[in-house]
């Protein structure tokens, strides 16, 4: 009975030394959880209030061309002046890779850029859209395209009316997406991280760095994705934590919704900022490792010198039974 009751002393002392061990293990746990979703959000917010502010720039500088076309166009129209109009213009805005004046035909009759002049958009999914409006306040965003620069982006773009309020072409500012790039860079702060312009029909339009090449990619088309799993919960900004549908591994991943300031968009653009929870943990799992391995080492040490005692106990009580019958 007495050598049972060392045991049980034993397992005792090393429960004790491993609870506190094990609780402190997973405070450090849910604190890197907690910390990794604060930090994530407050990337995704840096970009969203970046983002916001470009796209309602973008939004006052088409109106600023509109308002001004009846005198760009007027009786002494000339195409170089409103060019250069347009030229000065890009070069004042950030996020902008070329603004473009199309007429009713879908024709860009003004630009920038010397080599839009002239381009047939009639077959593009923003003309498509916005020649069957007459909401001169709507801020018109395309899907993703290929554009003429061969760079995959988006446009924006507003109507023009003509007399009677009947559509009468419009103003289109194609995005730069080396501007989207670097602003999406400067929020990863690790190795493991991913940082995704999304456009509000589901298509990938810029992800940094897109290791698993998915730009492009359809997220409305994947069901589990975090993306209509994001529609369906209907909140500007949402927290997933599984396994990501478009890089297929396990991802802490924030989304929120991107809208201008003050101006009306027919599709709003979402960020998503997100990690990789292995790598998150990675460290956190090394301490583990180390404090399980320590505590190895103490219970293998214990349960041998218990062992050791309790052998010598016996074969001291052995000879002491047998000096004793002799």
């Amino acid at each position: 009975m007495r050598l049972l009751n060392h045991w049980i002393g034993l397992g005792l002392a090393l429960l004790a030394l491993c609870v506190p061990v094990g609780l402190e293990l997973y405070k450090a746990h849910a604190a890197i959880a907690s910390e990794s979703q604060e930090r994530l959000l407050r990337q995704a917010q840096a970009v969203n209030t970046n983002l916001t502010q470009r796209l309602q720039a973008t939004s006052n500088g088409l109106e600023s061309i509109r308002t001004d076309l009846p005198a760009l166009l007027g009786t002494h129209f000339d195409l170089s002046t409103v060019n250069r109009r347009l030229r000065a213009m890009v070069n004042g805005m950030t996020a902008i890779r070329s603004l473009a004046i199309v007429d009713v035909r879908g024709v860009i009759i003004a630009s920038d850029s010397a080599e839009l002049i002239g381009v047939d958009f009639s077959g593009a999914q923003l003309h498509h859209t916005i020649r069957h409006s007459t909401d001169a306040a709507q801020l018109y965003v395309s899907a993703p395209f290929t554009t003429p620069f061969a760079t995959y982006s988006i446009a924006l773009g507003k109507v023009i009316l003509g007399d009677y309020g009947a559509f009468n072409g419009y103003v289109m500012a194609i995005l730069d997406p080396d501007f989207f790039r670097v602003l999406l860079d400067s929020v990863l702060y690790a190795s493991d991280m991913r940082a995704t312009l999304i456009h509000g029909d589901g298509k990938i339009v810029i992800r940094v760095p897109d290791l698993e090449h998915t730009t492009g990619t359809d997220l409305s088309a994947i069901p589990d994705s975090f993306f209509n799993q994001y529609l369906q919960s209907r909140q500007p900004t949402q927290v997933f934590n599984g396994i990501s549908a478009s890089t297929k591994d396990h991802r802490l991943t924030v989304i929120t919704v991107i809208r201008p300031q003050t101006s009306q968009a027919d599709k709003p653009l979402l960020i998503s900022v997100s990690r990789e929870v292995k790598a998150m943990y990675a460290l956190w799992r090394q301490q583990m490792l180390q404090q399980a391995a320590l505590l190895a080492v103490i219970a293998l040490m214990a349960t041998s010198g218990l062992v050791y005692y309790q052998r010598r106990q016996l074969a001291q009580a052995r000879r002491q039974a047998h000096e004793t019958e002799q």
